[in-house]
């Protein structure tokens, strides 16, 4: 799906452990995947069965972002939002662990959501925005119109998540 893709990152592996460049500007750049980025972001989830998301923001403040587990397994999911687009409200999944080599870049018209699948699990965001709480938005991640196939059902989820409506 245009505006979604998976990035292949570099790893040096020897005695001491390993090594990963989550970001490079000469890279990225080739793969149409660079933004300046404004914040970088770091999701601590300490529960396997977390749930954040669907989020997403409007106007000017709509973002980019490059995703990196960093710690423990989560299934991740960009949902395209664009209403004028043959791919409205269809999904793209991924499984992505501390082990993988791989980031995940979104275009600016796609909602994110991730559920957890282990303990101590974190997520990296580096974002081309600035957070606005005013042009934050989302969706019930249970929304019927999209028919996200989550792997298990969610323990923990805020309140306001819960809460969000459906499309």
């Amino acid at each position: 799906m245009y505006g979604i893709k998976r990035l292949k990152l570099n790893k040096h592996i020897d005695k001491r452990g390993v090594f990963r460049r989550i970001f490079c500007e000469k890279k990225f750049k080739k793969s149409n995947s660079y933004f300046e980025i404004k914040q970088i972001n770091l999701s601590t989830n300490p529960k396997n069965r977390t749930l954040r998301g669907l989020h997403y923001q409007i106007g000017k403040s709509a973002e980019k972002k490059i995703v990196y587990c960093t710690k423990g397994k989560l299934f991740f999911v960009a949902i395209n939002i664009d209403k004028n687009s043959k791919n409205y409200l269809k999904y793209k999944s991924f499984v992505l662990n501390e082990k993988d080599n791989f980031a995940i870049f979104i275009d600016t018209k796609y909602a994110t959501g991730f559920l957890t699948q282990s303990k101590s699990t974190e997520l990296l965001y580096l974002m081309s925005k600035f957070y606005k709480p005013s042009h934050s938005k989302g969706f019930n991640y249970n929304d019927p119109k999209i028919k996200i196939k989550w792997p298990s059902k969610p323990l923990v989820i805020s309140k306001k998540d819960k809460n969000l409506k459906y499309i």
